[in-house]
């Protein structure tokens, strides 16, 4: 798992950005971090850093007459959990790393902030440093979003039996709705977000789903498969069932055809328009929505733990209208996820069960799931 944090001063709270941030006094912060008991497997060396480590200074490389990268700006600094062998073990790891990261920057007067969007800078211009256009304009334009990335490997005889172009699809068809579940990005220029006269749930997703990928896909890593759209969350639970829903997408064997959304449906390129959707009125949607839930479920085995989730609506039908991911009384190993879409006024986390969150004094302005 990869996840991205903003900076901020941590007497003040205050927002921090590249203007106020050099590249070198973060990046010995981070090369100080003690993790001898970590594996670096699957760790890369990237460019201007020095070593091999779980965390990055993240931010826009500034390119040499080749393009090679030879200062950087930073936007935040990023954690990088090493391989792991199951989902609790990744969680895990990454809560140890937060928990070091936080105290290397706190003796330097930093703290590290869950948020998707930086809440008062907007706009960023550099110079061309990708070869390709569209890789360069989103170079600028991640300079002020914030996100996790949800990295997943397969066994050698399931990602034999992937179809990467079915995939695609699901991916395609479901990201919306997944999306929907974690929207945590509603203040831009110190103030509330607003688009068409409402309160928007994500101008992280309104700017990201333009012109950024749902998905990565590392066929010379063991098939990495990455998750890219959802937002940061302050909940270790949250990143578990982020996992989950990327793994029962992955590992869902029946048939795609069966269920391929037609023209003009719930489709990636419509998650700028479903970022500011408001609650729908009447409770006749709400009695559609039940007579046809049943038809939306999705159920899938992962490791011993059942998955249950409604991941997106078709045009001719009503969404659903709650949220919750709750475990089983008689068998706390089964989590039962059902996500609403963004027609909801405000998505809900009802736990029967908090394993608390990553740190509750670095949130900066944190969208609280009510």
């Amino acid at each position: 798992m990869e996840a991205e944090f903003l900076l901020v001063e941590a007497v003040s709270c205050r927002p921090l950005w590249h203007p106020e941030l050099r590249f070198e006094e973060l990046n010995l912060a981070l090369e100080a971090i003690g993790v001898s008991d970590f594996d670096q497997e699957g760790l890369d060396l990237i460019p201007l850093h020095r070593k091999r480590m779980p965390f990055v200074v993240e931010g826009y490389q500034l390119p040499g007459p080749d393009l090679k990268p030879t200062a950087l700006l930073p936007k935040g600094v990023e954690i990088r959990t090493p391989i792991c062998t199951s989902v609790e073990e990744c969680v895990a790891t990454f809560a140890t790393l937060h928990g070091r990261m936080q105290r290397s920057l706190s003796e330097r007067g930093y703290r590290a902030a869950t948020l998707s969007f930086h809440p008062i800078e907007d706009h960023f211009e550099g110079p061309q440093n990708k070869r390709r256009y569209d890789h360069w304009q989103w170079a600028m334009e991640a300079m002020t979003t914030y996100g996790p990335d949800i990295n997943v490997s397969v066994p050698p005889d399931v990602a034999a039996q992937l179809d990467l172009h079915e995939l695609h699809a699901k991916v395609n068809y479901y990201a919306p709705a997944l999306t929907a579940l974690t929207v945590a990005s509603p203040l831009y220029r110190g103030d509330l977000w607003r688009i068409r006269g409402n309160v928007g749930k994500s101008v992280r997703t309104y700017h990201r789903s333009t012109i950024a990928p749902a998905i990565s896909i590392h066929p010379k890593e063991n098939l990495r498969l990455e998750f890219k759209p959802l937002e940061m969350t302050s909940y270790l639970l949250d990143y578990q069932a982020y996992f989950l829903l990327w793994l029962a997408l992955i590992l869902d064997e029946r048939s795609w055809a069966a269920r391929r959304s037609k023209p003009g449906s719930t489709t990636w390129d419509r998650l700028p328009d479903l970022a500011s959707k408001q609650k729908a009125p009447g409770s006749a949607r709400m009695k559609s929505c039940q007579r046809r839930r049943a038809r939306w479920t999705i159920g899938v085995s992962i490791a011993g733990r059942s998955i249950i989730f409604v991941p997106g609506w078709r045009p001719d039908e009503s969404p659903p209208m709650t949220s919750s991911i709750s475990s089983s009384a008689s068998n706390p190993y089964r989590t039962y996820c059902v996500i609403s879409s963004i027609y909801d006024n405000a998505i809900t986390f009802r736990r029967r069960s908090d394993p608390g969150a990553i740190g509750a004094d670095d949130q900066l302005a944190n969208v609280r799931r009510r």
